[in-house]
């Protein structure tokens, strides 16, 4: 796949076992290096935000492995808006859409793709952090 977007990079996320990187595209145009590992993307997400992304995609894989289908593989799509650091030290909003891409024999996800569009300067906007007690 040779996408022509200058404002977008993508990669592959195998999720058999720890998730790892498998296929990357553009992602020099955004991070000034050819290749990122998983653990240097997780470094690029907002302090802020790194917590409930990484969380959220956690809870996402957990229940898209043995649940998900080519059948039903539009169920486990997920749709996010995440600041990463670029290689300018500027962070910026993207928007990130996944979906399973590849399935083994019996039929389970292997690989989610993950398409990031890059959308504007990060806002200084942080999650809410607060905690209602009843």
């Amino acid at each position: 796949m040779q996408r022509k977007n200058p404002l977008a990079f993508y990669f592959s996320v195998d999720v058999r076992r720890k998730p790892c990187l498998t296929w990357q595209h553009n992602v020099s145009a955004h991070f000034g290096k050819s290749k990122i590992s998983r653990q240097d993307f997780s470094w690029l997400v907002h302090p802020y935000w790194r917590e409930l992304y990484f969380g959220m995609e956690k809870v996402v894989f957990s229940l898209a492995r043995p649940g998900a289908s080519e059948a039903n593989a539009q169920k486990f799509v997920l749709t996010v808006n995440v600041p990463l650091r670029n290689a300018d030290g500027k962070y910026y909003w993207y928007s990130q859409v996944s979906y399973p891409a590849s399935f083994d024999e019996e039929g389970r996800i292997v690989e989610y793709l993950n398409e990031f569009h890059r959308l504007t300067e990060f806002d200084r906007m942080i999650p809410n952090r607060t905690t209602h007690h009843q």
